[in-house]
């Protein structure tokens, strides 16, 4: 038994530089969200979501606030999100997916991917694989409850 811990143990230590190199390519530390306006008086408001649990928030036509905001949310919870996006392989959506709806909202991602930053974006994802559409609602539901502070756009940047 306490060879199988031992042995255990050190394959942990041999794979873990490995598995975190792995991850560190693929790894999302910044997630921003749009969702735009449509015929039916839709909310429009941005979203940006980083790996430390800070959050910005630009409301604009019809949303419940308008203007710059701010707010915290637990690191944990910002690091599962991005592990969501991680685990769904967003980095291989297409960079945007044809309307099938004239005069539809959209819900639009841009993705900090990597120690780089590399930047993907995905535009009409509601229009895309299901998936995007239920990381954007989990994005909705972890800033429900979230108390929002004005910011100033220099604030919010």
């Amino acid at each position: 038994m306490k060879n199988l811990i031992a042995f255990a143990l050190l394959l942990g230590i041999i794979v873990a530089p490995f598995v975190s190199q792995a991850g560190g390519k693929n790894r999302v530390h910044v997630v921003k969200m749009e969702r735009t306006s449509c015929l039916d008086h839709c909310p429009w408001y941005v979203v940006q979501i980083f790996e430390d649990g800070r959050v910005t928030y630009y409301g604009k036509e019809g949303a419940p606030r308008q203007g710059y905001f701010e707010a915290k949310i637990d690191p944990l919870e910002a690091d599962a999100l991005m592990e969501k996006f991680e685990n769904r392989k967003v980095r291989n959506a297409q960079d945007q997916y044809n309307r099938t709806m004239a005069n539809a909202a959209a819900l639009n991602f841009q993705l900090g991917i990597g120690e780089d930053l590399e930047m993907k974006t995905i535009r009409q994802a509601n229009f895309g694989p299901s998936y995007l559409i239920d990381l954007g609602k989990e994005i909705d539901l972890l800033l429900k409850d979230v108390v929002w502070q004005r910011a100033t756009k220099e604030d919010n940047k």
